[in-house]
């Protein structure tokens, strides 16, 4: 291993996080915009450093996810059918996944519409 190569993936290692970091601070939920943040930071001026990130799009975290997934395998494991999609041929796991998946867009939805009202009221 070079000292160029380590000094790449050290820079992208290092970037990347970084960059994520900074988008946080600048994609908004649906509906909020920047002049809401504005208020919101001369309201509580401690609050400088988090009052985007409170109402960004990071904001959700990956409990929309997980709640999904655990839905859908728990209804699986109760409907005999969904059950054998999940220990069978691998299309029916994929049927699986993609109503997880689904499930999880509807989920944070309906929480970013929920944050996002608790923050306007």
């Amino acid at each position: 291993m070079t000292a160029r190569s380590l000094f790449c993936r050290l820079f992208w290692t290092l970037s990347l996080p970084l960059l994520l970091l900074w988008i946080s601070d600048k994609l908004l939920l649906p509906g909020v915009d920047a002049g809401f943040v504005t208020r919101m930071q001369n309201r509580a001026p401690w609050l400088d450093f988090g009052a985007s990130r409170s109402v960004g799009v990071f904001a959700l975290g990956i409990m929309p996810i997980l709640s999904a997934y655990g839905v859908v395998e728990f209804i699986a494991l109760g409907v005999p059918r969904l059950n054998r999609m999940r220990y069978g041929n691998p299309k029916g796991r994929a049927k699986l996944e993609l109503a997880a998946r689904a499930l999880g867009l509807v989920l944070a939805a309906f929480q970013a519409f929920e944050l996002h009202c608790a923050w306007i009221w």
